[in-house]
């Protein structure tokens, strides 16, 4: 992997330390193909034809990543670019001599790849717009909300898309089907399988936070809207899911109802929430809260 990594390195910037960089990655890899040839002698020919499968997939997602736009249609071709990785996975079953289990097993790493490099553009994703890197979170957002003429990719575009329209907890879904994609391999590796629950827990999580900001924002410029301007108070006390959506545009879910009431100055509202142990699958109405 320091090879790749390296290589991958040197692709994303210029360094005068390049002179010495790559010819150092191509030596690491001599090592690399001296001692696997060695562990692996009685399944050379197996290993070295999946070697060429992998090495052909990480050139073609490396030589393509700025121009392709792929992850809305196949989520798993994020995993490609780490393609060498499975080298691991490949060389642990040659050695078990459960070669049988390679197809399976690299469907799973494939997998957890993909919710990783998710992962990362998650965080990253301010940076990689900036400097113009592919990004999968990028990808996914043009590809649910399109990019009309007149409308340059920009910080505003994304920020309202992660923001304003939630379009987060449908990149984290990939992630959650991803996980039950996994489950359903029954692979004999439940680290595999915990370390990347882990992830999308956190992928999870960080959608919810999300939302409960943007909501609790929302809700902030409803009540100062309603003071200030009596025609918008009159409409969202008539029709609450109209009046927000014509002034914020902000749809909501038609199976979640929206009741707007007035307090008086003594008169106040106890609202009662549901109760958790009623509530089979919260992920499932991320704002059940409205």
């Amino acid at each position: 992997m320091l090879y790749y990594f390296i290589q991958d390195d040197r692709m994303d910037a210029t360094s005068p330390h390049n002179k010495i960089q790559i010819p150092l990655a191509n030596l690491l890899q001599l090592q690399f193909l001296d001692r696997y040839s060695q562990l692996l002698a009685s399944s050379t020919t197996s290993f070295l034809q999946l070697y060429s499968i992998y090495m052909i997939d990480w050139a073609e997602a490396a030589a393509n990543e700025d121009h392709a736009h792929h992850f809305a249609e196949n989520p798993l071709y994020l995993a490609r670019k780490s393609s060498p990785l499975k080298l691991c996975s490949t060389s642990a079953c040659l050695l078990l001599e459960r070669e049988s289990l390679i197809p399976i097993v690299s469907v799973a790493v494939d997998l957890v790849l993909t919710t990783i490099q998710m992962a990362d553009d998650w965080v990253d994703w301010q940076d990689d717009l900036h400097e113009g890197n592919y990004n999968s979170l990028i990808d996914f957002i043009q590809s649910q909300s399109p990019l009309e003429d007149d409308i340059e990719l920009n910080l505003s575009f994304v920020k309202r898309a992660l923001y304003v329209k939630g379009i987060l907890q449908n990149y984290v879904q990939v992630a959650v089907d991803q996980h039950e994609h996994l489950i359903s391999l029954n692979i004999p590796i439940p680290q595999l399988i915990s370390f990347h629950h882990s992830i999308v827990q956190y992928l999870l999580q960080e959608a919810s936070r999300i939302d409960k900001d943007r909501d609790s924002l929302a809700q902030i410029k409803i009540i100062q809207k309603a003071w200030e301007e009596p025609i918008f108070k009159a409409a969202l006390l008539k029709d609450p899911k109209s009046a927000i959506q014509e002034a914020f545009g902000i749809l909501i879910p038609e199976t979640i109802e929206i009741v707007a009431v007035e307090e008086k100055l003594n008169q106040f509202y106890l609202v009662i929430p549901a109760n958790p142990a009623d509530v089979l699958d919260r992920a499932a109405e991320p704002n059940a809260r409205w």
